[in-house]
């Protein structure tokens, strides 16, 4: 139409063409002001992220790539004693071990009319998919669901939940991590902790070993000293009764030396037969002590292995489940058109308004009859 007026401008008489002039300039003006505004939403979509009848990013769940996985991850493990933090974890990039323990975590949005009605549906296929729902938001506009699913339903899962919406309104993503260095923390752990209870029980026995062979000899001499000091009494008690009997006063003098002799005998074995029982008191001592250390120590590591297994345990638990995170959004028709239409729809209507007001200036154009002047 412009390009009409533009015709009309140097065809017609100088007494009209002020009208065609107006009218020109107000086309002109509309088409400046299409571009202008066409310019700037197209600057806020590539600049924000966000344009007309988009939205905002949704919040994503944490990923194990990511510090706020390492939280989460964390959180989980919360519920069991942290053993291997006492333990040496060394660095273990290297290819030589290709095994794999493969944690994964899921995220998917959703755009719907019913988004009351359809976060009541995957609250129910969670649960039907064996899982657990960590936490539940729902409202008119927005549903918000954490979970944890067995990784064997995963595809089963997402499969379903795709059918919730139109595939133009749902969109997923899928992290994987191999926990590879976490296992191998583990399994090293376990080794230490398995060396060290052979160790103790190989202490325990040396222990053991040396206490009887040391109280054997303990023993055998306190068994011998106690024949001696019989044998001895029993000597003393001869000489005894050969004094009382004896009548030479040479006689009694020497049996009186030799009685006196036994006595000190006597006190000696009975002092080395003491000596020798407190020695053996004390070896026991020694030895119920080192015992009951060793005993302690070994029910310390016990333990530890026992709550290695516990956490060995959950980490299986953790690689056969999928943490997972679904949004349910609102769509407005405006989105509807937003996403189904090829060309912005503010273009559109820029274009449906641009054209509506040609139509009425053309009918008011044919309409109107321009004074000639004579």
């Amino acid at each position: 139409m412009s390009i009409i007026y533009i015709y009309k401008l140097f065809t017609t008489k100088d007494t009209i063409k002020s009208w065609y002039k107006k009218r020109l300039l107000v086309s002109g003006l509309s088409m400046v002001g299409i571009i202008f505004l066409w310019g700037l939403f197209s600057f806020m979509g590539s600049t924000l992220g966000v344009g007309m009848g988009g939205s905002a990013p949704t919040p994503q769940i944490p990923t194990t790539g990511g510090v706020a996985m390492q939280a989460n991850s964390a959180l989980e493990r919360s519920s069991f004693p942290n053993i291997t933090s006492n333990y040496y974890r060394g660095d273990t990039n290297t290819i030589k071990d290709t095994r794999e323990f493969t944690k994964k975590s899921f995220n998917a949005t959703l755009k719907t009319r019913e988004v009351e009605d359809t976060s009541k549906k995957v609250e129910v296929l969670i649960k039907g998919m064996d899982g657990r729902i960590d936490s539940s938001s729902i409202s008119e506009q927005y549903g918000n669901i954490s979970f944890v699913i067995p990784k064997s339903n995963l595809d089963d899962f997402e499969t379903q939940l795709r059918t919730y919406t139109n595939a133009k309104f749902y969109s997923q993503s899928i992290s994987s991590q191999n926990l590879l260095n976490e296992k191998q923390n583990l399994e090293r752990n376990q080794g230490e902790t398995k060396n060290s209870i052979s160790a103790l029980t190989t202490q325990q026995k040396q222990a053991e070993t040396d206490y009887t062979a040391s109280s054997k000899v303990i023993k055998t001499e306190i068994n011998t000293k106690n024949s001696q000091l019989t044998a001895l009494k029993n000597n003393i008690l001869k000489k005894e009764s050969d004094l009382s009997s004896a009548t030479s006063t040479i006689i009694q003098a020497d049996l009186y030396n030799q009685l006196a002799l036994l006595r000190q005998n006597e006190q000696n074995l009975i002092q080395n037969i003491q000596i020798a029982r407190s020695n053996l008191d004390n070896l026991t001592t020694t030895f119920k002590l080192q015992m009951s250390s060793l005993g302690f120590s070994l029910d310390q590591q016990n333990n530890t292995l026992a709550n290695l297994a516990t956490e060995e345990d959950t980490f299986f638990d953790k690689i056969e489940t999928v943490n997972g995170y679904v949004s349910i959004n609102y769509v407005s028709v405006w989105e509807m058109l937003d996403i189904y239409s090829p060309i912005n729809p503010i273009i559109i209507l820029f274009v449906l308004a641009f054209i509506i007001r040609i139509y009425f200036l053309s009918k008011k154009e044919k309409g109107m009859v321009p004074v000639m002047s004579a």
